[in-house]
């Protein structure tokens, strides 16, 4: 699988030069050879190469990564040649990065043109099969749209028309009549068969004939089975009804037995209320009571 790397290692510049120089020359071997600038966008002819000589799918995820790889060192080939003091140097510097600038494009469109092609293999590869599939199916509907008369309708009229004449020349030459019949066959059979098409045809027509029945037979088999399903599936339904009636019945049942207790909890909490109620003025009146009991006893004490 392709690696993908987040940014490149923190190289001195001299490395990383190196190291770009030799990533872009292993990556223009490993990508054909071919005038896919102007192929990649849209504006020139094929190029004439072996689909074997381009890379697979894992081999072109590698260089993309590879590529992005060499950006990635490009850009920091950049910033690090932006802090050289020398205005000529710097300058120079640029330009060399200039130039491999355009050697990652060009490998990019070279990419980009391999993926093109591939893609255009694909669409002819099926293509074809779609063309094969349509003669196939015009010869058919061809050899189905003729009606050749039989063969042996055309044996027995050309016998018929065959036989006097061999026999009469027989008669005239004094030949027996058993040594002309054959030589009377074998022209009619090269009469009737001057090749071997409309046997093959009656063949094919027999074959497709053999075929729509037996497809016919299976779609007659299948429309019975699902009919048969359809009815013991409504049979089915039909037994578990009561049952399902007996379980409405019982969830009826419930939800009139959560209705009363739910009326039966309303009361109790409605009586509970008026209790506490009740409990609160029974204490208050007690301690009203025992304050003015305590009043009673004091008043004599706080007369003398």
């Amino acid at each position: 699988m392709a690696r993908t790397i987040s940014s490149p290692p923190p190289l001195p510049a001299e490395m990383a030069t190196v190291n770009l120089e030799r990533l872009l020359l292993r990556l223009d071997k490993k990508l054909p050879p071919m005038a896919s600038t102007e192929y990649a966008r849209g504006e020139g002819v094929k190029p004439q190469i072996e689909r074997g000589e381009v890379p697979g799918v894992v081999e072109r995820r590698k260089i993309a990564a590879n590529l992005e790889y060499a950006r990635q060192l490009l850009l920091h080939l950049e910033t690090e040649y932006a802090t050289v003091k020398s205005s000529a140097q710097r300058k120079q510097l640029q330009e060399d990065l200039g130039r491999r600038k355009a050697v990652i494009r060009k490998l990019n469109e070279r990419l980009h043109g391999v993926e093109l092609l591939e893609t255009m293999w694909e669409e002819e590869e099926e293509e074809e099969r779609e063309a094969r599939v349509r003669e196939k199916e015009e010869v058919l509907v061809a050899a189905g749209s003729k009606d050749p008369e039989p063969i042996s309708t055309l044996r027995n009229r050309l016998g018929t028309n065959l036989e006097p004449t061999a026999t009469s020349t027989s008669a005239s030459r004094g030949y027996p009549s058993s040594s002309i019949k054959p030589t009377a066959a074998a022209t009619t059979t090269s009469a009737i068969h001057p090749n071997s098409g409309p046997v093959e045809l009656e063949k094919q027509l027999s074959l497709h004939q053999r075929q729509q029945d037996e497809i016919t037979a299976d779609l007659l088999a299948m429309s019975r089975a699902l009919k048969e399903s359809s009815l013991r599936f409504s049979q089915q339904l039909e037994e578990e009804k009561p049952h399902l009636e007996l379980a409405a019945q019982g969830l009826d049942k419930n939800v009139l037995g959560m209705q009363q207790m739910g009326g039966r909890m309303d009361k109790l909490r409605k009586d509970g209320s008026v209790g506490w109620y009740r409990t609160i003025i029974n204490v208050a009146i007690i301690v009203v009571l025992g304050i003015a009991g305590l009043i009673i006893l004091m008043l004599p004490k706080l007369r003398r």
